[in-house]
């Protein structure tokens, strides 16, 4: 057998080891591509996944003009109750009026303030309070229960089909659950004030 020189195996040895250093290098690249290719695809949908996020969020955002509409009515019908009912507690004489008053000042207060933060959620900006109770104060008192309790009648009659149309029709979940939540209260307060009405006539 015929021995080759040791210059020879070391020139082999080398180019052995030369060859296995480009490959593992070729195959670190086309790794690393993939990697890269794969993280842009992550990225990809991550990106994808939150610009939709955000375009639901404005989808609901887009308040249609009957909520809009229920909003501000139901807001100033019911600050307006409040302020009235203010001074029903004040004023009135008969004992069964001012806690009937009382009663409107706490449920109706509720009801607005949970009205003011879906306001706030739709982007819907409430009106200035109102001034009725100036015109209350000066109402002479012999008709004040009388008055007050004929009013209350007639605004909850109408504050009632708001919240019915808004209940069925509405096109705002949140907006429906408060209105479908609230009308069994104004109903009752609608049946005591008809009550007391037949009272103080």
């Amino acid at each position: 057998m015929k021995t080759l020189p040791t210059s020879n195996l070391t020139l082999r040895a080398v180019a052995c080891t030369f060859a296995a250093t480009c490959a593992l290098s070729l195959f670190g690249q086309a790794s690393t591509h993939a990697d890269t290719a794969a993280g842009n695809a992550t990225v990809g949908n991550t990106t994808m996944a939150t610009e939709h996020t955000t375009t639901d969020h404005g989808d609901h955002m887009k308040l249609k003009h009957a909520d809009r509409s229920f909003i501000e009515k139901a807001d100033e019908a019911g600050r307006e109750e409040v302020e009235i009912s203010q001074v029903a507690v004040e004023r009135a004489t008969n004992a069964d009026v001012k806690k009937f008053a009382q009663m409107m000042v706490d449920d109706h207060t509720r009801a607005n303030e949970e009205l003011a933060s879906l306001a706030t959620a739709c982007g819907v900006k409430l009106k200035e309070k109102t001034k009725s109770e100036n015109k209350w104060s000066k109402k002479d008192v012999k008709d004040f229960d009388r008055d007050y309790v004929k009013k209350m009648v007639g605004d909850h009659k109408k504050v009632i089909d708001l919240f019915s149309k808004e209940s069925k029709d509405g096109g705002d979940e949140q907006l429906v659950d408060f209105a479908r939540k609230t009308l069994p209260k104004l109903q009752q307060h609608l049946d005591e004030a008809a009550r007391l009405e037949n009272l103080v006539k």
